[in-house]
């Protein structure tokens, strides 16, 4: 495990300690807490693997309206379809080619908040990403990307700069 992977795996946990203890102390002190703040169910990470499969299979068909409906608001704010399909071709190519596709690791960070670890396999080249989840009107978008590069080499940025 990288350096900066590692701090962002241990950063996550962290503040999922320190959240479940604050909301810990406002149970135990009769805090009523409003609807939007409640814990939820975590949903099965095979939801959001389903969400990474049906993207990436509309980028293998070259269906970028399709693979665009994936995209949370805030994407499709800054990126415009076509924008973001000259966006997904440049700095995403790997989702592009003929990839083995397999699921690590996934983290939920809050009930609007989540990440899956993904890798990607071909011709003997292998890349490591982590997806990036929020969940708008009660559905899983995806929020953005970060390419995990190996050795002493930093990661991408969580989205594409233009």
């Amino acid at each position: 495990m990288t350096p900066r992977l590692r701090a962002w795996v241990l950063g996550l946990a962290g503040g999922l300690v320190v959240g479940a203890g604050v909301f810990r102390y406002l149970q135990n002190n009769s805090v009523v807490l409003p609807a939007t703040l409640l814990p939820i169910v975590e949903p099965n990470p095979r939801d959001l693997y389903q969400i990474v499969e049906l993207q990436i299979a509309a980028l293998r068909r070259n269906d970028y309206t399709t693979a665009y409906t994936f995209a949370a608001t805030g994407i499709r704010q800054k990126f415009p379809r076509e924008q973001f399909r000259e966006m997904i071709r440049s700095s995403y190519p790997q989702l592009i080619g003929d990839t083995r596709v397999s699921f690590g690791e996934t983290r939920f960070a809050a009930s609007v908040k989540a990440s899956a670890l993904v890798f990607l396999e071909s011709n003997g080249r292998s890349a490591s990403m982590i997806y990036l989840f929020v969940k708008e009107n009660g559905h899983w978008k995806i929020e953005g990307v970060q390419v995990i590069k190996t050795g002493s080499q930093e990661g991408l940025p969580l989205e594409p700069q233009t």
